[in-house]
């Protein structure tokens, strides 16, 4: 350690330099140019973690839409989110170790190291506003605005619901190969791998639609072991040993199934056909008016062949996806994506009696600003979440008001210390001799300039 140096000074320096035992003496022209640089990267990072943990409701459809892509399915959105963090660490602590540097007087010698680490970060958080804007532009609005206890899409998870006093079960309908309406969400690109045992049970074969298995085949798969395995959820570890022998048998359900579930709890179902074909959208008309069910807890949602259905079930309560269809056929129940709707046209809606129900809703905030929006309803995964909230919730929790109190500290912190920094480098003030004594020269701060924030007379 050379004289009158101390180790704060040496360890900032080798930290940022990775020059231990002596200022670097190499002339930096752009120290400060990598300087403003770091800081906007931390900026960037900052406003991408922002974006991170605003799309958490829709993780699911990450990690499907990653399992889609890689036929592996893990919980992509955390390992995702975890880099993000990473990164962000990573540049904020840096941005300190650059501002204590100015502190000390040492050279801002950024190691091409660090800069190559930069680098590497705005690539990752380019790529990751690239793909959002490509394959899942629909997230943008909620960025400008799940747990989940069972098998989905199993009776285990319907019945489940049922507990949380949920006025309708949402699901999704396919036909068999001998035209059985069964209960699957996933849809093409081997759509039974992801849930089901269906490479072990029927090796080789190729089943990218539903009609490629009879129902004797489909229900004879086993819907429950993936979900104990993976834990997609992180929720496994909350069911008792009872729970986890009923999830660990569970098997597709058949439409009837669900329709008896509902009509013994006087619950209301509603559903998409994933191949909205004439004989499909017949097949289910004629399953759900054999089953006795009331027609009125039916909240019929396909658009194919709409006005054949009124006719041959007229007490089916018809649900849109779109406000213009919805008004050509005088209709007063919508079913949207959480994010297309603003408030106002919300509030709109619902002043025209219209019914706005919105989907995928997991989260307690996002719940709470749609219920003062004005929607009707929403659709969840987590209905265990949200049961027991009688009114939304107007404060935030001491965490996560801790961690943005802290958040908004340090980026104005930061701030105040780089516009310091640029204003003594810019030679926006300058000091001169004039009669042995400092003159100031403000060039850009007048009375004029100040008028505006004066008191009009």
């Amino acid at each position: 350690m050379a004289p009158g140096e101390s180790c704060c000074r040496i360890c900032s320096r080798g930290l940022y330099s990775c020059h231990w035992n002596h200022p670097s003496e190499k002339k930096q022209r752009f120290a400060y140019c990598w300087f403003s640089i770091l800081t906007l990267v931390t900026l960037l990072t900052l406003c991408w973690m922002y974006i991170c943990l605003v799309t958490f409701n829709d993780r699911e459809d990450v990690n499907w839409k990653g399992f889609v892509e890689l036929k592996l399915w893990v919980n992509w959105f955390m390992v995702f989110i975890i880099i993000s963090a990473v990164i962000n660490i990573y540049c904020v602590l840096l941005l300190l170790f650059a501002l204590f540097q100015v502190v000390l007087r040492e050279p801002l010698d950024l190691h091409c190291l660090h800069k190559i680490f930069l680098f590497l970060g705005v690539l990752f958080i380019t790529a990751g506003v690239t793909g959002m804007s490509l394959k899942w532009k629909t997230e943008w609005p909620t960025v400008l605005l799940s747990l989940q206890l069972a098998p989905e899409n199993t009776m285990m998870s319907f019945e489940r619901s049922v507990g949380c006093n949920v006025t309708a079960f949402e699901t999704d309908v396919q036909l068999s190969k001998d035209r059985v309406p069964f209960l699957m969400h996933d849809h093409h690109h081997e759509f039974l791998r992801r849930t089901t045992d269906v490479k072990d049970k029927f090796p080789g074969l190729e089943f990218n639609h539903s009609t490629n298995l009879s129902w004797a085949e489909l229900e004879s798969l086993n819907a429950g072991t993936w979900f104990l395995q993976s834990d997609p959820f992180y929720s496994v570890s909350k069911l008792s040993e009872e729970e986890r022998r009923e999830a660990q048998n569970q098997s597709i359900p058949s439409l009837v199934q669900l329709l008896d579930l509902a009509k013994q709890h006087h619950t209301s179902l509603i559903f998409d056909l994933k191949n909205e074909d004439n004989q499909d959208v017949d097949i289910t008309v004629s399953t759900i008016l054999t089953s006795g069910i009331p027609q009125n807890l039916i909240l019929w949602l396909p658009g194919t062949k709409r006005r054949d259905v009124m006719e041959a079930a007229p007490g089916f309560r018809q649900v849109y996806s779109n406000v213009s269809i919805m008004d050509t056929y005088g209709g007063h129940h919508l079913n949207v994506k959480y994010s297309s709707l603003s408030a106002t046209e919300i509030r709109e809606l619902r002043s025209r009696n219209v019914s706005v129900n919105l989907w995928v809703v997991n989260e307690r905030w996002l719940f709470s600003l749609l219920w003062c929006s004005g929607a009707s309803s929403v659709t969840t995964n987590a209905c265990h979440l949200l049961q027991d909230m009688t009114q939304p919730h107007w404060t935030l929790g001491s965490n996560l008001y801790r961690m943005i109190w802290i958040t908004v500290n340090l980026m104005s912190l930061l701030i105040m210390f780089g516009l310091f920094i640029l204003q003594r480098n810019s030679g926006s003030f300058s000091h001169s001799k004039e009669k042995g004594k400092h003159v100031h020269r403000f060039s850009t701060w007048n009375q004029r300039e100040m008028s505006p924030f004066l008191p009009s007379e």
